[in-house]
């Protein structure tokens, strides 16, 4: 994407946010366990904010559980204040803040496709998010064990729910890491969008987004034809590896979309009835979960398979 498509881009973004706040739709998404999480509600930011205001800290009880980087950033921006009149601003505010976000995402991305960096570790997770406390409904996987599990089961949980994306990271490193680099970061981020604690469809959406630069890492350059320096037409044309993300005679293009708005409209409903109506219980929503889990792995498994086998 050129620079002018991509602050294009950034433009619309930033201008649809503050449409949908203008609007209202604010205090219908979130209450959505599809997109407010323990670890992104604007409920558990307010608590935090205030109890670092009266300097007390915020994770010591299980009312926030915020990324502290979060909480340290916004406390500078807001002062410690809840700011109940700030609406705009707030979200003027998180908009501004995800189009940065983006934007070094994008430069992240292209340097990958330039070239291998190796990506140092990440921050330290903060103890909430380690100890899987709070039973909120989302979209994951763990919230419903977390709630169920005996208290002397609720350790196996823990140990169980990170211990597979630690799994994960070694054979996929060996596989793909040397080769690959941007293949093995894609399947990372689908595997912590569906494994994490406490995702949400915001992390579905950041790896979805990555994934066209599979298509263009899968295309082989075209060598120049002799003494012209021109691309010849037989190689320029090679199509890309359709389990990447063509069509190949393979089910996955009709069958991922297809179910992810039969999903779309299965979660909601089952979240409605149990929680609006109480004419469901969890288990409801925890089957749809259980699908739209289903089907992150039948979208994980494409470029994995694609890549570990070209």
């Amino acid at each position: 994407m050129r620079a002018p498509g991509l602050a294009l881009a950034l433009l619309l973004g930033i201008g649809a946010r503050l449409l949908l706040a203008w609007v209202g739709a604010g205090r219908y998404l979130s209450w959505r366990p599809e997109v407010s999480t323990a670890a992104n509600s604007n409920l558990e930011l307010r608590e935090g904010l205030a109890l670092y205001g009266m300097g007390v800290s915020p994770y010591s009880g299980t009312s926030c559980r915020v990324p502290p980087l979060a909480l340290w950033l916004y406390s500078a921006l807001y002062g410690g204040d809840e700011r109940d009149d700030d609406t705009m601003s707030y979200v003027l505010l998180n908009a501004v803040f995800d189009a940065l976000a983006a934007l070094l995402l994008y430069r992240l991305a292209a340097r990958l496709l330039a070239a291998a960096p190796q990506l140092g570790p990440g921050p330290e997770p903060s103890s909430p998010l380690v100890l899987l406390d709070d039973a909120t409904p989302n979209v994951g996987q763990w919230w419903y064990l977390s709630m169920e599990a005996f208290d002397d089961a609720k350790a196996y949980v823990r140990i169980l729910a990170h211990s597979l994306l630690l799994a994960l990271a070694p054979p996929l490193a060996m596989r793909l890491g040397r080769r690959t680099p941007l293949a093995l970061f894609v399947i990372q981020l689908l595997a912590l969008a569906l494994l994490k604690p406490y995702p949400s469809v915001a992390d579905l959406g950041l790896a979805t987004s990555l994934l066209p630069l599979l298509l263009l890492a899968a295309q082989p350059p075209a060598p120049a034809a002799a003494g012209t320096g021109a691309p010849t037409e037989a190689v320029a044309a090679a199509p890309a590896d359709p389990r990447v993300g063509g069509s190949g005679g393979s089910a996955a293009p009709l069958l991922l979309p297809a179910s992810l708005a039969l999903l779309c409209v299965l979660g909601p409903a089952m979240a409605h009835m149990w929680l609006s109506y109480e004419s469901a219980n969890s288990n409801f929503y925890y089957s749809a979960t259980l699908l739209y889990g289903g089907w992150h792995v039948v979208l994980l498994v494409q470029p994995a398979r694609g890549k570990a086998e070209a």
